[in-house]
């Protein structure tokens, strides 16, 4: 059975599917929020949790591999985003890149999603 299930989070039943019934030589995980900027041609995935959810593995390994992904045109990078509502303070932390971790109020994180900022932008 899967473990799946008893995730006190929300998962895809597609997971469970997966867990049960599919080989076990691959990696599965669901991006939380995939963002393209068009006219900044970027992309980025992102990997939500709430502080003191655990990453898996296979969820940083895949993380990793986005992060390497080529585009012609587009920049693409992956990032892990830890925070709880209302979201006053939050983490953000690059994977696969300079794996930079900073802390952002909601301020900056608003700012941040809408492309308006950057992770270098933090010293």
């Amino acid at each position: 059975m899967s473990t799946l299930r008893n995730k006190s989070f929300i998962q895809s039943t597609y997971h469970n599917l997966i867990d049960d019934r599919c080989t076990r030589k691959m990696i599965a995980i669901d991006v939380d929020i995939l963002q393209i900027k068009l006219e900044q041609r970027k992309i980025r995935f992102i990997e939500c949790k709430r502080m003191g959810e655990p990453m898996s593995k296979g969820q940083l390994i895949a993380l990793k591999e986005l992060a390497r992904t080529t585009h012609p045109t587009f920049k693409a990078r992956a990032y892990i985003l830890t925070g709880n509502p209302p979201y006053f303070d939050n983490w953000l932390e690059e994977v696969g890149g300079t794996n930079k971790r900073v802390k952002l109020n909601k301020t900056q994180l608003i700012l941040w999603l809408d492309f308006d900022l950057e992770i270098e932008d933090f010293d």
